[in-house]
């Protein structure tokens, strides 16, 4: 009887044993699995997460991917058609197209630089033969055709100069198409103008980034243009302030009179 309790015994020790031995398997196995996941989590989190020197904002996002942009047509009417007709301001969409397409706003397509200061869009004034004086927006094929340069950009721009053509549309209401013909028409450098002159000139081009920068943060698109982005911290005074910067440095025959007049163009 003694022997068969030994033998009974020492077979439930090594029953015991063996259970022991799985069990620790299972349980270390269960701990290595975590360890790896958690490993695994880590480095995907890693990897997922944008690098320090990625945009935050969003619209430095949008502008990390508008660019390069898709270049819609080789015809350039095509091109400048596009942006006016998927314009997010419904103006531009309908009325500017509308002027656009009745001929009322000619558009010329420059294959050189602009002049005035301007480097992708210029409105002014011009006379054509049988036609007359035609307000004419001057657009940079350059600009138009460069897959670097933003679609959201170039429809601001559309935007300002939409604006200059209102300022020209009112100054005939009031004075006649004759004297908005000389008012808004080209300058040469050589041209001495006077102190009420300089004041208008600028108060429209403030009045012209001011709407065009308020759309800009409107539509979350303040980082496209350096001015807009000023203007969403700083408001009109910093709009003003750089503007005012920026055309001392153009050469255009306002700048006398804008280093003259500063205090009072700045209030």
């Amino acid at each position: 009887m003694a022997r068969r309790t030994n033998i009974k015994n020492s077979s439930d020790q090594e029953w015991w044993k063996w259970f022991l031995i799985v069990f620790g398997i299972v349980v270390v196995l269960v701990v290595v699995k975590e360890v790896t996941q958690t490993k695994s989590a880590g480095v995907r989190g890693t990897i997922s997460s944008p690098p320090s020197n990625q945009p935050v904002n969003s619209c430095e996002v949008l502008a990390a991917t508008s660019v390069p942009r898709k270049i819609v047509s080789e015809d350039p009417s095509m091109i400048l058609k596009d942006l006016v007709l998927s314009h997010p301001d419904r103006e531009i969409r309908e009325d500017m197209f509308r002027l656009i397409d009745e001929r009322v706003l000619w558009l010329n397509l420059e294959d050189h630089g602009l002049g005035g200061g301007a480097t992708i869009a210029l409105f002014m004034v011009r006379s054509i033969e049988g036609k007359g004086s035609t307000p004419i927006m001057h657009i940079s094929l350059q600009a138009m055709y460069n897959p670097q340069t933003p679609k959201q950009l170039l429809q601001l721009i559309v935007l300002h100069e939409y604006v200059h053509y209102l300022q020209y549309k009112e100054f005939v209401s009031q004075y006649g198409e004759e004297s908005a013909s000389k008012e808004f028409g080209p300058l040469r450098v050589t041209d001495s103008l006077s102190d009420e002159v300089v004041r208008v000139w600028f108060k429209r081009e403030v009045e012209a980034y001011d709407r065009e920068c308020a759309f800009a943060v409107a539509q979350g698109w303040e980082c496209f243009l350096d001015f807009c982005s000023d203007y969403k911290k700083t408001g009109l005074v910093g709009l003003k302030r750089a503007l005012h910067a920026k055309f001392l440095s153009t050469g255009l025959p306002y700048v006398p009179g804008l280093r003259k007049l500063k205090d009072e163009l700045l209030r």
